[in-house]
């Protein structure tokens, strides 16, 4: 069972504050979701709804310029510098491995492995240990010096078997270093299998 895997309390807020904002500008620009007009500082709203959203974003990361560039919520140097990194997201498949105490060990298409933590809740709150190796869509971001996913999971109706969890296991004994500080296109981490990586 993992103990500290997610952000604090001060910090998820932080993150909805500012991530919802962009998605509404996103949709409010672009309409990806017709007739949906107000994102920021709603609760409950549609995963699906959202994912279209969040995908059309890092499709075109230059709205993050633009959102930053016109500030339409009058946010601060601070939160626009963290709006800023998002442009250095991981979007893809990715498999989750494996949980230790403090973080989530996922394996993405770039063949980097990355520790993540959750938002409100550890992960394997969310995905039981039991069902690992679990394949997932996800988008994986940095926020200040550690990396996070943005609390959107698509799940792959895969079933992975024994021999192929044992091959996974093997994998993370291979490993000698997961990609933790952040995930910014400046990070260089060198892993057993793929060597020095800049995350694009």
């Amino acid at each position: 069972m993992q103990g500290n895997a997610s952000l604090d309390e001060n910090d998820t807020a932080l993150f909805y504050d500012i991530y919802l904002a962009l998605l509404e500008y996103t949709n409010k620009k672009y309409k990806i979701v017709k007739g949906l007009k107000k994102i920021y500082h709603r609760s409950h709203l549609e995963p699906e709804k959202m994912t279209k959203i969040r995908n059309f974003l890092f499709e075109h990361r230059n709205i993050i310029d633009d959102f930053i560039k016109k500030n339409p919520f009058q946010f601060d140097e601070e939160k626009l510098a963290l709006i800023k990194d998002f442009k250095y997201a991981v979007k893809g498949m990715g498999i989750i491995i494996k949980y230790e105490a403090d973080y989530t060990v996922i394996s993405m298409q770039d063949d980097n492995f990355y520790a993540i933590l959750g938002l409100t809740t550890n992960i394997d709150e969310v995905i039981p240990n039991e069902q690992l190796p679990y394949p997932v869509q996800i988008t994986l971001l940095p926020w200040r010096n550690k990396i996070i996913y943005d609390g959107l999971l698509e799940s792959y109706a895969i079933q992975v078997g024994k021999n192929m969890k044992k091959i996974f296991q093997y994998i993370m004994l291979a490993v000698v270093t997961i990609v933790m500080a952040s995930c910014t296109s400046d990070i260089e981490e060198t892993t057993a299998t793929t060597g020095k990586n800049n995350v694009q």
